[in-house]
């Protein structure tokens, strides 16, 4: 409808419209009159100093954390990065650590103190049946050396239970089948995988594969031969004669050398490949020789599960069966090795894998033949041997120390506004295609700290089947039988509901979000300062633990509508304010990347994750917003000078601050990324620059201009 032009209207009279006119003058005052009334209330109520700042203890470790990375002497409208870690990144060579790794440290500081400190304050700590059996356990092998007679005695009696004689009457053995070595070994707790490896994988499958590259390539630092001598006292230690492995050392390395290569070349063959990991079943499986076993019997005896059929479903990580697959190779070596030679070399794999639970003398041997001068401490190895078994039982007590009643209270107010911030965005279009948006991301639970079955004893050892053998004074007895029940819990997941494997995988304690079957977790790490705590301003927590919420809830959002629909695309994808809030949130990217390495390469990026970052912080500050309209104004932090909404940006910001090298130079960068243990898809910078560049809300709460960076003329519409 077009709107008429008052003075071409015939017969109106000029009184009416000269009232008409003055109603119009009086409404705009009005209207300019209260939007300045509000405005100033929100600023009023933005600066208002209603009470004393926050001095409690996580106040004063939350103005520490602020003043450690950011520094005052850049301005954060030119580059907030610089302003947000400038402390951060000038000690960083000093420290190496940014909020991930450091709160990684202060778990794995908290693991190793459950188990090895004499006494535990049970106030802060609850002492479980778990935890007194790993301190236990620790205890033993710290002493081991007292004990190192009854353990090469039961060494040596499994040595000969396995190959039939060594050291003192290996001529004796007729025939020996590695399969079946394979399984007494297994039989006995002792390492299985010299030859190939047998495993469980996370979604509750067996996996087929060559041994590791990493212990081949540690064992082969033995088959040299300078350590023919080492390998000769350790013969005369245990008992040597003519054939024993002293004299058999020359022909054992040339098959350790050969193995080696055979190995090596498989995983690269697989790896080189256009092969997947392939899923068949055990009746699909070929054998590498007639006179080998079957799969069935073989794979029964190995797992020790009885209830293994011909269907099960076996993960090959190798090259499909044909003339040029590992294990037939494999068995042509073997059969063209005699067998004292191989059996050698299984002999001494066992001698690596236990010589720390043996004497001193053998374990100054092993280290001579490892070129190590000084071997890692008694104490660091029983700590490792310990957290092999009770890792578990250890994160159980951390993540019921961190997570409570209040947190969770506190957690769940946090989501409930993020999830309403959410619903605003999507609101702000009238394309009915977001009626669905805000239906799926409503069906989005979360899960606080960890799964159930951390919180309760019996889900807890149903899920991760820690044993509690009888202890007694002899360190690799215990071993050997945690070693046997280890296994046997974990094969025993081929018989469990792949929904239960679900379920609790998702474990990886030292990880802040989690998603899995589109429920996001919230694990017990990120409920650690400096991301969250409760005796402190919720600013703090909503820059921080907020916008990983947000940031978390869109990634799932996005991967369940990448889902196509009768084979079109979905209707998320299809929305054409998410098309051109998306390309313009790339193109963002690509500007920067340009720019900062002065380039006209186009960089590699995962484009959900721009999209992602620019929505997490501006609808995390959308719930605080909406959070403080019915709450006392919030105080500021003592010490730190910023304002609350600044601190909020703050917070936003320094989980991303990362190792300042890495932006140096392109190729930096690009070494950088891939060589993270998980790799790097943005620019630490502008995952934190980038959302606020492109905010509505940024620029004033730092009274940023137009001709500053960090205020662009044209913003992305991906936020609210």
């Amino acid at each position: 409808m077009e709107i008429e032009d008052p003075g071409q209207q015939n017969g109106l009279r000029r009184r009416p419209v000269r009232r008409s006119r003055s109603l119009l003058y009086i409404g705009m005052f009005g209207f300019i009159l209260v939007y300045f009334a509000i405005d100033f209330g929100i600023n009023m109520y933005k600066n208002l100093p209603i009470r004393s700042p926050c001095s409690t203890k996580e106040c004063s470790r939350a103005a520490a954390h602020i003043q450690s990375f950011v520094s005052s002497s850049e301005h954060p409208c030119i580059d907030f990065s610089k302003f947000a870690c400038g402390n951060f990144y000038k000690n960083y060579k000093n420290n190496n650590l940014n909020v991930l790794a450091a709160n990684q440290k202060e778990w794995n500081s908290w693991a190793s103190s459950l188990i090895v400190d004499k006494e535990i304050d049970e106030n802060q700590w609850k002492m479980t049946e778990h935890l007194k059996l790993a301190r236990k356990f620790y205890g033993v092998c710290l002493n081991a050396s007292a004990t190192s007679e009854n353990s090469e005695f039961l060494f040596l009696i499994g040595v000969d239970y396995i190959t039939g004689g060594w050291p003192n009457n290996q001529t004796g053995i007729k025939f020996a089948s590695w399969w079946n070595i394979m399984i007494k070994s297994r039989e006995l707790g002792m390492n299985y995988d010299f030859f190939l490896n047998v495993n469980i994988t996370t979604d509750g499958y067996l996996q087929i594969s060559p041994p590791g590259l990493g212990q081949v390539k540690l064992l082969d630092k033995i088959w040299t031969p300078k350590n023919k001598i080492y390998m000769q006292a350790i013969a005369d230690y245990f008992g040597n004669n003519e054939s024993s492995l002293y004299w058999e050392f020359e022909k054992t390395m040339n098959f350790a050398n050969k193995f080696k290569e055979l190995v090596e070349s498989s995983h690269l063959d697989f790896q080189n490949s256009n092969f997947l990991t392939t899923l068949t079943t055990i009746s699909n499986l070929n054998k590498s020789r007639d006179y080998d076993p079957n799969w069935l019997p073989f794979l029964t005896n190995l797992t020790g599960v009885p209830n293994l059929s011909q269907d099960e479903m076996v993960y090959v990580k190798m090259k499909p069966f044909s003339n040029q697959n590992y294990l037939l190779k494999l068995s042509k070596l073997i059969e063209t090795t005699p067998m004292r030679y191989w059996l050698n070399y299984i002999i001494v794999f066992h001698l690596f894998h236990e010589h720390k639970y043996l004497s001193e003398d053998v374990q100054n041997w092993v280290n001579q033949m490892r070129d190590l001068k000084e071997d890692s401490s008694r104490r660091e190895f029983c700590l490792q041997e310990t957290e092999r078994y009770y890792q578990k039982a250890v994160e159980r007590v951390i993540v019921n120390h961190l997570v409570s009643d209040e947190k969770i209270n506190h957690i769940h107010t946090m989501y409930y506004y993020i999830m309403n911030a959410f619903k605003t965005y999507f609101n702000q279009t009238a394309d009915n295609l977001w009626d669905d948006s805000i239906a799926l991301i409503k069906k989005v639970p979360v899960r606080a700290g960890a799964t159930k079955h951390f919180f309760n004893d019996e889900l807890f050892d149903y899920a991760f089947g820690i044993p509690t053998p009888h202890f007694g004074n002899d360190a690799l007895q215990i071993r050997h039988i945690l070693e046997i029940n280890k296994m046997d819990h974990l094969f025993n997941f081929t018989q469990k509901p792949k929904e239960y494997l679900n379920a609790i995988r998702v474990m990886d304690a030292r990880a802040f979000t989690y998603i899995s079957n589109g429920s996001l977790y919230l694990l017990a790490p990120s409920w650690q300062e400096p991301t969250f705590s409760v005796n402190r301003p919720e600013y703090i927590n909503y820059g921080s633990l907020g916008t990983l919420i947000a940031r978390q809830l869109i990634n799932i959002y996005n991967e369940q509508n990448k889902q196509t629909i009768n084979g079109s695309l979905s209707k998320w994808q299809i929305a054409k304010h998410h098309r051109n809030s998306q390309d313009c949130a790339n193109q963002s990217y690509i500007n920067y990347y340009q720019q900062l390495f002065q380039t006209s390469d186009l960089p590699e990026f995962d484009v959900e994750d721009v999209f992602s970052d620019f929505v997490a912080a501006n609808i995390a500050y959308v719930a605080y917003m909406d959070y403080i309209k019915t709450k006392p104004a919030e105080v500021k932090i003592e010490g730190i000078s910023y304002d609350p909404y600044q601190v909020f940006w703050i917070m936003s910001s320094t989980y991303f601050c990362d190792n300042p090298e890495m932006e140096e130079s392109e190729l930096e960068w690009t070494l950088s990324r891939y060589a993270a243990t998980t790799r790097i898809n943005l620019l630490p910078s502008y995952r934190i620059n980038g959302p606020k560049m492109n905010s509505p809300y940024f620029a004033k709460d730092f009274n940023c201009s137009l001709i500053t960076n960090m205020n662009s003329l044209k913003k992305c519409t991906t936020v609210l």
